[in-house]
């Protein structure tokens, strides 16, 4: 719930002013919480793109780099002005800021084709849907 509240803030202010963007050609709707027919309540953003933790990540380190990010392109942001906890950014080795959830960096995966898509929970026992 910490992190829905959160995300209805995002959505209303920050994410709605064009300041969050994906690391791909597509701009990043306002993130939301989505409800799987499992009833896990996960992250994705309004077009059902689900958001991603990855483990070798250290708190607010991304390790996800190069071919990586290719396939799990970080969620970017201009600017970590106007997020509150658990919210926030890291800044990468390529000097973009990535948003954070609890201190973990957020991705996309390039394998998700159709909105609410998980197809990348679980790969090599490391990524995994950001839950609420």
């Amino acid at each position: 719930m910490k992190i829905a509240l959160t995300l209805l803030a995002l959505s209303l202010g920050i994410l709605n002013s064009g300041l969050v963007q994906a690391h791909d050609p597509q701009a990043l709707a306002p993130l939301t919480e989505i409800t799987l027919a499992d009833g896990r309540d996960i992250v994705a953003d309004t077009k059902g793109r689900v958001v991603y933790s990855f483990d070798p990540d250290a708190p607010g380190v991304s390790n996800c780099y190069d071919g990586c990010a290719k396939t799990w392109p970080p969620v970017v942001v201009s600017t970590g002005a106007g997020l509150s906890e658990p919210m926030g950014v890291t800044k990468r080795k390529t000097g973009e800021l990535q948003l954070t959830i609890d201190n973990k960096p957020l991705y996309f995966y390039k394998g998700d084709s159709k909105p609410n898509d998980i197809n990348g929970d679980g790969i090599g026992n490391v990524w995994h849907i950001v839950q609420d």
